[in-house]
């Protein structure tokens, strides 16, 4: 028996060459569009709930952000299955089922944010939109009423009701931002996912992406106006955090997988140390750990330094998830397989579309909802609105 199995190795590893992966750059994408969002929505929430008040224009503009990486991160789901259908079945036959996969959790609880954050967003917007009614024609005056939940009639982000729906909607934005690792570390036979270090490291690199974005792109939203000289201070602790804790989870991740790991694992390591290693360093420790902590640590006060931080966090947190997923299905390839690996031109094409898809839900959204004069004009707490 030993002699057939020794013998059928070299065929097995040719089959492997031919082998799919499961998950293409999609699911990175998804991953990273859907997580970032949460985190955005946890940080203005967690923001809100302390202040109590919504005065600062970046907190107004980072729900339309919110919104704008969440729609086109649903969407590659429906690009990755090929099969849409899939996703109404889960809707309408899935409930007796919950048990059997983690994915049916996502179907609802997911879209469930996404129609939170879309009225919070609203929400935000009340007085301004309250003061643009007048303008708005008479025949899309219902359809602005629907669009935004009737949200100029009432205020309850002040009210108890608002209150307990923002402790949800940050329980919901955590889980976003862990869904996808969670996902990856039910998955069975890949042990370089089947660890919690996954869905930590997707968390916390979400946290990372979302505080970039608070510094480096609401500012270049802001519409030429005046930025105070410390605003945007506070979010430099998030992204020392993240860099500081990713480094060192980081270091230890590879020490478990070389002095507790099983086989799997010591092939996971002999991948990151070897053909992966070029790409780790340059896509993921270089603009995701070195660079955010050297200039948070000896610029942080300064502007520049933490724009430059914020967007290398932006770009190793998309890079960070391709590693992790794309190395993963290597690691169950030969060694052809995964050398030769090349992104599909289908995929390539969506990853474009979607960017544009992003992009086009930003502009839309900042070009129509009245972000500027509410800004100024939205009452303390305690005072009438």
């Amino acid at each position: 028996m030993t002699d057939i199995q020794t013998a059928a190795q070299p065929l097995n590893e040719l089959l492997n060459v031919a082998h799919d992966r499961p998950f293409s750059l999609l699911f990175a994408n998804y991953s990273y569009l859907v997580g970032v969002a949460g985190a955005i929505f946890v940080i203005w929430a967690l923001r809100f709930l302390i202040t109590r008040r919504l005065s600062l224009s970046e907190q107004f503009l980072a729900l339309p952000l919110a919104v704008s990486l969440f729609i086109p991160g649903m969407v590659n789901v429906l690009l990755e299955l090929h099969q849409p259908g899939r996703i109404l079945h889960g809707y309408l036959y899935g409930w007796d089922y919950l048990h059997t996969a983690f994915i049916k959790w996502a179907i609802f609880l997911l879209p469930s944010l996404l129609a939170l954050i879309w009225w919070m967003m609203m929400q935000s917007v009340r007085d301004g939109l309250r003061q643009y009614w007048s303008s708005v024609p008479a025949p899309l005056r219902p359809v602005l009423e629907l669009v935004t939940l009737g949200s100029r009639h009432y205020d309850l982000l002040h009210q108890t009701v608002g209150i307990i729906l923002l402790c949800l909607g940050i329980v919901l934005g955590l889980f976003a931002t862990a869904y996808s690792g969670l996902f990856l570390m039910s998955e069975h036979g890949i042990p370089f996912w089947n660890t919690p270090l996954v869905p930590l490291m997707f968390s916390l690199t979400a946290f990372g992406a979302a505080a970039g974005c608070y510094v480096a792109l609401t500012p270049l939203l802001r519409l030429g106006t005046d930025l105070q000289p410390g605003e945007g201070c506070e979010h430099r602790w998030v992204m020392l955090a993240v860099a500081l804790l990713g480094g060192l989870l980081w270091i230890a991740w590879p020490w478990w997988l070389g002095h507790f790991g099983t086989v799997a694992d010591q092939r996971a390591l002999a991948l990151l140390h070897g053909p992966y290693s070029g790409s780790i360093m340059n896509q993921w420790i270089l603009p995701g750990i070195l660079l955010p902590l050297v200039l948070l640590l000896l610029a942080g006060s300064l502007r520049w330094a933490r724009v430059l931080a914020g967007l290398g966090l932006l770009y190793a947190a998309y890079t960070f998830r391709v590693i992790v997923v794309i190395g993963g299905q290597a690691l169950q390839r030969s060694g052809t397989g995964y050398l030769a690996y090349s992104p599909e031109h289908a995929v390539i094409v969506d990853s474009i579309l979607n960017l544009c898809f992003l992009l086009g839900w930003v502009g839309l959204l900042l070009w129509l909802l009245p972000m500027a004069s509410a800004t100024d004009k939205n009452p303390e707490p305690g005072e009438p609105s």
